[in-house]
């Protein structure tokens, strides 16, 4: 069992709620999403083409998977809802050094638990 199906099964072991993708579809991230982010871990990369979505027990916290970044997914927040929150209208300047920040570091998981 390798690094990622192990972290499947403590998630699965932990009640995460979690969906493979058993069709093994070779989706990929869109292109906006990998000229931006161009140093994505292949284990990362490998991990959300295995599942669909992986969600902990209550609901509060969960991984950004492929339909996330392709923006199909029925979720009520995008994969990058904390970087479109931190915009502020007007505020070029404040603006420029949050997508600066954002070009560094690719959300991977969400959670709006306290």
């Amino acid at each position: 069992m390798n690094k990622i199906e192990l972290f499947i099964k403590w998630a699965e072991d932990n009640n995460c709620k979690i969906s493979k993708n058993i069709y093994k579809q070779d989706i990929e991230l869109p292109d906006y999403i990998k000229t931006r982010y161009v140093n994505i871990p292949v284990e990362f990369l490998e991990f959300i083409k295995m599942i669909n979505s992986c969600i902990s027990a209550d609901e509060k916290t969960w991984f950004i998977c492929l339909k996330e970044y392709n923006e199909t997914s029925d979720f009520a927040f995008s994969w990058d809802e904390i970087e479109r929150m931190s915009l502020i209208e007007g505020e070029d300047e404040f603006n420029n050094d949050v997508k600066i920040f954002w070009d560094k570091y690719l959300p991977i998981a969400l959670s709006v638990k306290s």
